[in-house]
């Protein structure tokens, strides 16, 4: 936190084990579910956390960096954005990066900064 700023760095969508299960393609169904949307959710989630822990909220996020190593990614990660804050106006980049990112198997890091008064 600085001042009315909270940042939100490095979020992937990982636990103490790696990349979370959800997000994870099943070999035996590739087609049936979307990693990228699994992740945006996880992610999602964690900065809601975070915001709550810091008395603000996700909604009023100032900026959002995406950081995906495959960026055909980006509509379902929109999507996931949509369903969180479907009213605000979503103040994000996103940008398409070497892969692999820290945690195996994630395609996507997220930066947040957020106006925590």
């Amino acid at each position: 936190r600085a001042g009315d700023l909270l940042f939100i760095s490095g979020l992937m969508a990982s636990d103490v084990t790696g990349l979370v299960a959800q997000a994870e393609r099943d070999p035996g169904q590739p087609w049936y579910s979307s990693p990228a949307t699994a992740q945006a959710e996880c992610i999602i989630a964690s900065a809601e956390k975070i915001c709550q822990t810091a008395g603000t909220s996700l909604g009023n996020a100032v900026r959002i960096q995406q950081f995906h190593t495959d960026i055909s990614e980006f509509y379902p990660v929109h999507q996931a954005w949509r369903r969180h804050l479907p009213d605000a106006a979503l103040p994000f980049v996103a940008v398409h990066v070497p892969h692999p990112l820290p945690v195996p198997g994630a395609t996507m890091l997220m930066d947040i900064w957020v106006y925590a008064p």
